[in-house]
């Protein structure tokens, strides 16, 4: 049993991409990086992360393309996911609609994003711990 939980960032600006999983990795959790939609979706399959922090726009596959494909099959549907989004226009409702967890708009402030991100967590573990075996 791995000792860190593990997250998965689907992020195609590579700047972007660094400060999250660096910000990540000091809260004490292990990274994993996709730069685009499809192999976003390759690695939640194959890595099976705890947690999968998603931007909206993105190549290869948006971010509307990436949850709704995550969500459509038993070994990732259960996973929770944060949408990371610097789109004023998006709407949460439909995010949370579409299977997503929460919604941050970037910038990010990060005690509010680690805070979120635990609480999501801690809601997934006792949801799953509450379904039958």
């Amino acid at each position: 049993m791995r000792s860190k939980q593990k997250v998965l960032v689907v992020e195609d600006h590579k700047d972007s991409c660094l400060w999250i999983s660096a910000i990540m990795r000091q809260s004490g959790f292990e990274t994993i990086e996709a730069n685009d939609g499809t192999l976003g979706v390759q690695l939640a399959r194959k890595e099976r992360p705890d947690l999968i922090l998603l931007d909206i726009h993105l190549p290869a596959g948006s971010g509307y393309f990436v949850l709704e494909s995550l969500k459509k099959v038993d070994e990732t549907r259960s996973i929770p996911v944060i949408i990371m989004t610097g789109d004023l226009e998006i709407d949460e409702e439909e995010m949370k609609r579409l299977g997503a967890a929460s919604t941050f708009k970037k910038p990010m402030d990060v005690q509010d994003f680690i805070k979120t991100i635990r609480a999501v967590l801690s809601n997934y573990k006792n949801v799953n711990l509450m379904l039958p075996a």
